[in-house]
C-alpha cells in the first residue's frame, strides 16, 4: 500500500461523520451509548408440555419395571388357551390414554 500524501491523515477519528443503521446522531465522545438487546423469554406452556412429557416418561418407565408374578401370568395364559378371556375395550382405551389404573 502506498500513501501519497501523509499530511493529510487525521489523528483524531471524532471529527469524523458516522452514520450507523439505528443510531441516528451517533456521538462517539458521549458516555451513554444505546445498545441492541435481546430479551430471552420461555413460553410457559412450552414448559408445562415438557414438565408433562417427562413427568409421563417417568410414570411409563416405572410401571414397565414392575414384574409380573408367575401366578398372574400362568392365570393369564391359562385363561387365553381356554377361550374365556374376555376384552374390555374401554379398559385398554383408558390404559392406553393413561387415565386408567393398572390392574394387579
Amino acid at each position: 500500500m502506498k500513501i501519497a500524501n501523509a499530511t493529510s491523515l487525521q489523528a483524531d477519528y471524532s471529527s469524523l461523520n458516522i452514520r450507523a443503521k439505528g443510531l441516528s446522531g451517533f456521538n462517539p465522545k458521549k458516555k451513554d451509548f444505546n445498545f441492541d438487546a435481546i430479551s430471552i423469554q420461555s413460553n410457559p406452556r412450552e414448559i408445562a408440555e415438557k414438565t408433562f412429557a417427562a413427568t409421563i416418561s417417568k410414570q411409563i418407565s416405572d410401571e414397565i419395571r414392575i414384574p409380573v408374578s408367575e401366578n398372574r401370568l400362568q392365570n393369564l395364559k391359562d385363561t387365553v388357551s381356554s377361550s374365556a378371556y374376555q376384552i374390555d375395550p374401554s379398559l385398554i382405551a383408558s390404559r392406553m390414554l393413561l387415565i386408567g389404573e393398572v390392574a394387579q
